[in-house]
């Protein structure tokens, strides 16, 4: 009995670490620039095709091309959001919504068509063998890499100047730009590092869970979810909701049929913003 809790409780804080990473890039993209790029759980999956076609191609030395792959994510990510945001200037904030909407399913499209739509996974058999208290090794790579990852994005945000800029600019945008703060670049730079985390997410999911084109469009309620319990812009509050929401999928999913678990999902969610109005965030701070 407690090996299965065990596999559950990793798994399930695995997948919460590749839901939270996305998250948090979308989050400090909405609050620094107040725009909902719902398009990064299209650039995520698009991560993970390349990671599958890569895999391919030179087996699991694939994971050398790690780096590549999350930079070519976060440049895709930084041209296309350049482009949308100069045609959107001065448009309602609803333009920009429907504007990424419509940019994740073009390349759900073109994913679709490169690659199918069956489901898809990685299988690297050294990964899966190799075992840790009963639970394959690849699980405690992916929670040691959002560690890392997060750890490394609390201290950009509090120890540089661009970090600070950041949280500057989505505070008080008027304040950042008087005290010579240049705002559109600082938009730029949060796009990017939203990238880098839709990059990494993307990698790791591709050897860990299946997934299809249609994977996106489930990321962006999982995103939003993740947003509003954890809080706008709050690091460490994107973490814990994306934990919470891993171990309540794994968890619930194993107890009952799966097409419950989003259900339990939504009413355990709604219950902590019940609690917590502005979010985990709140609490945390």
């Amino acid at each position: 009995m407690l090996p299965l809790f065990l596999t559950l409780i990793i798994t399930g804080i695995s997948l919460g670490a590749l839901y939270s990473i996305v998250a948090l890039g979308f989050s400090v993209v909405w609050g620094t620039a107040e725009i909902v790029n719902t398009s990064l759980s299209s650039v995520a999956v698009l991560s993970s095709y390349i990671s599958f076609w890569s895999f391919t191609l030179f087996g699991e030395s694939f994971l050398l091309l790690t780096p590549f792959i999350v930079l070519f994510s976060a440049v895709v990510n930084l041209l296309l959001s350049i482009y949308l945001d100069s045609v959107l200037t001065r448009m309602p904030p609803l333009y920009s919504l429907m504007a990424y909407f419509g940019l994740g399913y073009t390349f759900q499209g073109i994913i679709a068509y490169v690659w199918g739509v069956r489901q898809r996974t990685i299988i690297m058999p050294l990964l899966d063998v190799v075992v840790f208290l009963g639970v394959p090794l690849k699980f405690f790579i992916v929670i040691g890499v959002m560690i890392l990852f997060f750890v490394a994005f609390w201290l950009f945000l509090v120890r540089t100047k661009p970090g600070l800029a950041i949280r500057a600019v989505s505070q008080n945008k008027k304040g950042a730009l008087v005290s010579g703060i240049n705002v559109k670049r600082t938009y730029m730079l949060a796009q990017f590092l939203a990238g880098i985390g839709a990059g990494v997410s993307g990698v790791f999911i591709s050897f860990i869970y299946s997934f299809s084109p249609a994977t996106a469009s489930l990321w962006i309620a999982y995103m939003f979810l993740i947003v509003v319990v954890g809080g706008l812009g709050s690091v460490l509050g994107s973490a814990v909701a994306g934990i919470l929401l891993g171990l309540i999928q794994t968890v619930t999913s194993y107890i009952m049929p799966s097409l419950w678990a989003d259900v339990i999902v939504y009413v355990v969610l709604i219950g902590v913003l019940l609690v917590l109005p502005k979010g985990i965030g709140e609490l945390i701070s």
